[in-house]
């Protein structure tokens, strides 16, 4: 697993995965490292890398395998699945490798 950089050390928030991790910055940026759905569109990383168009995060949680994001306005974004132990909102069974809007 590789280590965060020094300025995600003491994230604001954070959730672990199976073999990633995720981290909302100060900035209300979510980033992710590792190996599994990044939320920028690939499944591995040696390096952190910036989840795709979520801004102003205040929430963010972890599943077995996938991801969700509170943003501001209410609405929620997941990514990943797709392992038969994590469904994310009405997934057809494939991980989805960005944030996807979902339906509460």
């Amino acid at each position: 697993m590789v280590a965060p950089p020094h300025e995600l050390r003491l994230p604001a928030a954070r959730a672990s995965n199976l073999s990633f991790r995720v981290v909302r910055d100060a900035r209300r940026l979510v980033r992710c490292w590792g190996t599994g759905p990044l939320g920028d569109g690939t499944l591995q990383s040696d390096g952190v890398v910036d989840v795709s168009g979520l801004t102003d995060v205040p929430a963010v949680v972890g599943g077995w395998s996938h991801t969700c994001a509170l943003v501001t306005g209410g609405e929620v974004f997941c990514w990943g699945g797709g392992d038969g132990f994590s469904h994310v909102g009405g997934s057809d069974g494939g991980a989805w490798l960005t944030p996807t809007r979902v339906e509460l």
